[in-house]
């Protein structure tokens, strides 16, 4: 398994968003406000915001393994 960090990416917005489109699981995540896909592009548009003047921000993860990639 290969697993590599880095900065969210737009597509990072989609995957986040139907993850966290569930209410039963986001009551127990923040505040529990199930976010629209808009909400989750513009979050990723200020952590690469972030990262690009601070050189810090949430990382996404990227992992390899059997052949398959898993981004998010």
């Amino acid at each position: 398994m290969n697993v590599r960090l880095r900065v969210p990416t737009a597509e990072d917005a989609d995957a986040w968003a139907g993850l966290f489109d569930d209410p039963a699981v986001m009551r127990h995540v923040g505040t529990g406000e199930v976010r629209d896909r808009a909400w989750y592009a513009a979050f990723v548009r200020r952590q690469r915001e972030l990262a690009a003047a601070t050189g810090r921000a949430p990382s996404g993860a990227v992992v390899h393994q059997y052949g398959r990639t898993l981004a998010g």
